[in-house]
């Protein structure tokens, strides 16, 4: 809208100007048109500048999200590092304040030297026209006209230049987008749509972060009624596998068949509807306990029975009986809601879990925040909810689970060891000497 105006003030402006016998008024564009090209390098360089800081950047906003955040905080401030941490936010800010004088001063630099020829154009353009005026016994208002005409050419030829500059500079910031945006087209579109999920194997498998091995030839065969136990050091592996089953990680070597096709072909999208997730690391989000709750199925963000039935599966349903607004109360302090503990929140993250009602169920340490007790009922629960759906846990802690019927899979080294039942882990460990796995 402003490149329009300018564009409408300027046709209207210079067919006055045509009216004047001295029309060296011309020369006035010099000075936005170089302002322009200048403009347009300046831009360039500008992006190339923010686009080099843009760690730096990230870095500053991470160190103010952990100040500000109640959950580091408390942490921070029981280490009594608060104030290590404020001098790394300013050292970081200060390296951020450089780069803006860098790019400030050639700005100034650069524009001030327009704004000199700018001024003497103008003075040379305004003198002659009054000599020529008073020669010809012009009149005062003849040469406030002109004055007045040649500032307001000035002027609006600089704000339309200005705004192809500023739409130049953008371009590089929206070109990243739209690579994003066709990276994902290129990912969705023309895919196999799945339906529901009866099987998943994985043939082969390997995957590298960067130059290092994480995981090295998996062979894994998964059914509905056959629930899978990942076990095994930190670093083994287990948690990168769950990753590329919830199809995160997609430059993995050898083959993933879900129903028998490849699981390159199949649309992701579809595939995580039927896919529900609880990951170790599993978020609290600030909005009301009915949204917390529906997040992984929002077709059922209003249907208030089955929300106060998953509630009761995971033993929340008394908690939220003194909540004034019930399913829609304001959870976590951040907006004055209320806060629950890590357990409860964990109880929480599994609702999501079972009110997305899929055939492919990934746990990722789901009770670590559980007491025993509550562990025990909760486990029965996920157990009974899954017995007929691909079921895969992530757990170091295995003892509460030998009383199921499931299968243990040993990894080390981004490796399958072993896949063994009850009898077969406890005889395993027992020969390794590894009775502390066990508790």
């Amino acid at each position: 809208m402003e490149l329009f105006r300018g564009l409408v003030s300027i046709i209207s402006i210079i067919s006055l100007m045509f009216s004047y016998d001295n029309q060296y008024w011309a020369i006035i564009l010099i000075v936005p048109i170089l302002s322009f090209f200048v403009n347009n390098k300046l831009g360039k360089y500008s992006y190339k500048i923010e686009k080099n800081n843009t760690l730096l950047l990230r870095k500053s906003d991470y160190i103010k999200y952990l100040i500000t955040n109640d959950i580091a905080i408390k942490e921070i401030i029981s280490f009594n590092y608060f104030g290590t941490l404020l001098e790394k936010f300013k050292a970081i800010k200060e390296e951020v304040l450089q780069y803006l004088k860098k790019i400030s001063f050639v700005y100034i630099l650069t524009n001030g030297i327009l704004l000199i020829i700018e001024l003497l154009i103008k003075s040379i353009l305004i003198v002659t026209f009054i000599i020529s005026s008073i020669e010809q016994s012009g009149l005062i208002g003849d040469i406030m006209g002109f004055i007045y005409s040649i500032d307001n050419v000035q002027n609006n030829f600089t704000i339309v230049f200005n705004s192809l500059s500023q739409l130049y500079k953008e371009q590089f910031y929206v070109e990243n987008f739209f690579k994003f945006i066709d990276i994902e087209k290129e990912k969705t579109e023309g895919k196999l749509i799945v339906d529901d999920i009866k099987s998943i194997e994985l043939c082969n498998l390997s995957f590298s972060y960067y130059s290092k091995l994480a995981l090295n030839n998996i062979d894994l065969h998964l059914v509905p009624g056959e629930p899978v136990v990942l076990i095994g050091e930190n670093g083994s592996g287990k948690s990168t596998l769950i990753k590329i089953l919830n199809g995160l990680y997609e430059n993995y070597s050898g083959d993933i068949y879900v129903n028998g096709k490849k699981f390159r072909d199949i649309n992701k999208d579809s595939y995580r509807q039927r896919t529900s997730v609880i990951y170790q690391d599993f978020n609290h989000y600030e909005f009301t306990l009915r949204e917390n709750i529906s997040i992984s199925n929002m077709e059922n963000i209003t249907n208030d029975d089955l929300i106060y039935k998953i509630l009761d599966i995971v033993e929340l349903k008394n908690q939220i009986q003194d909540y004034k607004d019930g399913l829609d109360t304001q959870m976590g302090k951040w907006f004055g809601g209320e806060e629950l503990s890590k357990g409860q929140w964990q109880r929480v993250a599994i609702s999501r879990l079972l009110i997305a009602d899929a055939d492919f169920i990934i746990m990722d340490e789901p009770t670590s925040a559980l007491d025993p007790a509550m562990e025990s009922k909760i486990l029965d629960k996920i157990m009974e909810f899954a017995k007929d759906k691909i079921l895969v846990i992530v757990s170091h802690r295995i003892k509460p689970l030998l009383k199921y019927k499931v299968n243990f899979i040993i990894m080390k080294n981004g490796k399958i060891l072993k896949k063994l039942d009850k009898e077969g882990l406890e005889n395993y460990m027992n020969e390794q000497k590894k009775y502390n796995f066990l508790n």
